[in-house]
Protein backbone atom coordinates (compact mmCIF):
# COMPACT_ATOMS: atom_id res chain seq x y z
CA UNK A 1 0.00 0.00 0.00
CA UNK A 2 2.87 2.39 0.75
CA UNK A 3 4.49 1.78 -2.61
CA UNK A 4 1.22 2.55 -4.41
CA UNK A 5 0.95 5.89 -2.58
CA UNK A 6 4.51 6.79 -3.57
CA UNK A 7 3.87 5.85 -7.21
CA UNK A 8 0.72 7.96 -7.39
CA UNK A 9 1.87 11.29 -8.81
CA UNK A 10 -1.29 13.10 -7.75
CA UNK A 11 -1.02 12.00 -4.12
CA UNK A 12 2.70 12.72 -4.08
CA UNK A 13 2.10 16.18 -5.56
CA UNK A 14 -0.63 17.04 -3.07
CA UNK A 15 1.46 15.86 -0.12
CA UNK A 16 4.44 17.84 -1.42
CA UNK A 17 2.28 20.93 -1.82
CA UNK A 18 1.05 20.50 1.76
CA UNK A 19 4.60 20.25 3.09
CA UNK A 20 5.65 23.34 1.12
CA UNK A 21 2.63 25.31 2.36
CA UNK A 22 3.38 24.26 5.94
CA UNK A 23 7.01 25.34 5.60
CA UNK A 24 5.88 28.69 4.16
CA UNK A 25 3.58 29.23 7.13
CA UNK A 26 6.39 28.17 9.48
CA UNK A 27 8.72 30.68 7.83
CA UNK A 28 6.19 33.46 8.31
CA UNK A 29 5.66 32.40 11.92
CA UNK A 30 9.38 32.30 12.63
CA UNK A 31 9.73 35.74 11.05
CA UNK A 32 6.99 37.05 13.33
CA UNK A 33 8.75 35.42 16.29
CA UNK A 34 11.95 37.32 15.38
CA UNK A 35 9.78 40.48 15.27
CA UNK A 36 10.45 41.27 11.62
CA UNK A 37 7.75 43.75 10.69
CA UNK A 38 5.48 42.72 7.85
CA UNK A 39 4.51 45.16 5.14
CA UNK A 40 2.42 44.95 1.99
CA UNK A 41 5.24 43.40 -0.02
CA UNK A 42 5.90 40.78 2.62
CA UNK A 43 2.30 39.72 3.01
CA UNK A 44 1.57 39.62 -0.72
CA UNK A 45 4.80 38.19 -2.14
CA UNK A 46 6.29 35.81 0.41
CA UNK A 47 3.66 33.06 0.17
CA UNK A 48 3.86 32.93 -3.63
CA UNK A 49 7.63 33.15 -3.92
CA UNK A 50 8.11 30.61 -1.16
CA UNK A 51 5.62 28.22 -2.75
CA UNK A 52 7.22 28.69 -6.16
CA UNK A 53 10.71 27.93 -4.90
CA UNK A 54 9.47 24.94 -2.93
CA UNK A 55 7.50 23.52 -5.84
CA UNK A 56 10.57 23.83 -8.04
CA UNK A 57 12.49 21.64 -5.59
CA UNK A 58 9.56 19.23 -5.41
CA UNK A 59 9.51 18.89 -9.22
CA UNK A 60 13.20 18.00 -9.23
CA UNK A 61 12.67 15.35 -6.55
CA UNK A 62 9.50 13.95 -8.15
CA UNK A 63 11.09 13.74 -11.59
CA UNK A 64 14.09 11.91 -10.16
CA UNK A 65 11.78 9.60 -8.23
CA UNK A 66 9.80 8.69 -11.34
CA UNK A 67 12.99 8.20 -13.38
CA UNK A 68 14.61 5.93 -10.78
CA UNK A 69 11.57 4.12 -9.47
CA UNK A 70 12.53 0.47 -9.17
CA UNK A 71 9.78 -1.76 -7.82
CA UNK A 72 12.29 -4.40 -6.77
CA UNK A 73 13.74 -2.01 -4.16
CA UNK A 74 12.00 -0.78 -1.04
CA UNK A 75 10.61 2.73 -0.74
CA UNK A 76 13.47 3.65 1.60
CA UNK A 77 16.06 2.46 -0.92
CA UNK A 78 14.35 4.40 -3.72
CA UNK A 79 14.25 7.54 -1.58
CA UNK A 80 17.91 7.10 -0.68
CA UNK A 81 18.79 6.92 -4.38
CA UNK A 82 16.64 9.99 -5.16
CA UNK A 83 18.25 12.02 -2.41
CA UNK A 84 21.74 10.95 -3.51
CA UNK A 85 21.06 12.15 -7.07
CA UNK A 86 18.74 15.12 -6.65
CA UNK A 87 19.45 16.18 -3.07
CA UNK A 88 22.65 18.12 -3.82
CA UNK A 89 20.99 20.18 -6.55
CA UNK A 90 18.01 20.98 -4.32
CA UNK A 91 20.33 22.01 -1.48
CA UNK A 92 22.51 24.08 -3.78
CA UNK A 93 19.61 25.98 -5.33
CA UNK A 94 18.05 26.67 -1.92
CA UNK A 95 21.40 27.83 -0.56
CA UNK A 96 21.93 30.05 -3.63
CA UNK A 97 18.47 31.58 -3.16
CA UNK A 98 19.20 32.29 0.52
CA UNK A 99 22.55 33.90 -0.38
CA UNK A 100 20.84 36.01 -3.06
CA UNK A 101 18.30 37.20 -0.50
CA UNK A 102 21.11 38.05 1.93
CA UNK A 103 22.83 40.13 -0.77
CA UNK A 104 19.60 41.95 -1.64
CA UNK A 105 19.28 42.82 2.06
CA UNK A 106 21.98 45.45 1.51
CA UNK A 107 19.72 47.44 -0.82
CA UNK A 108 18.95 50.57 1.23
CA UNK A 109 15.15 50.27 1.03
CA UNK A 110 13.39 49.26 4.25
CA UNK A 111 10.49 47.38 2.68
CA UNK A 112 12.85 45.33 0.51
CA UNK A 113 15.01 44.48 3.52
CA UNK A 114 12.03 43.15 5.44
CA UNK A 115 10.85 41.19 2.40
CA UNK A 116 14.16 39.45 1.77
CA UNK A 117 14.65 38.62 5.46
CA UNK A 118 11.30 36.84 5.54
CA UNK A 119 12.04 35.15 2.20
CA UNK A 120 15.43 33.96 3.43
CA UNK A 121 13.87 32.44 6.54
CA UNK A 122 11.14 30.79 4.44
CA UNK A 123 13.68 29.31 2.01
CA UNK A 124 15.81 27.92 4.82
CA UNK A 125 12.76 26.42 6.56
CA UNK A 126 11.70 24.90 3.22
CA UNK A 127 15.16 23.38 2.85
CA UNK A 128 14.86 21.66 6.20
Amino acid sequence: AQLAMVNSHSILGLLGLGVIAASSVAGLGLSAYFQITFNGLTINLVPFVSLGLGIDDMFVLAHTMSALNDRSRSVAENMRAVMCLAGPSVCLTSFANAVAFILVYYVPVGAIRQLVLVLMISVLINLL
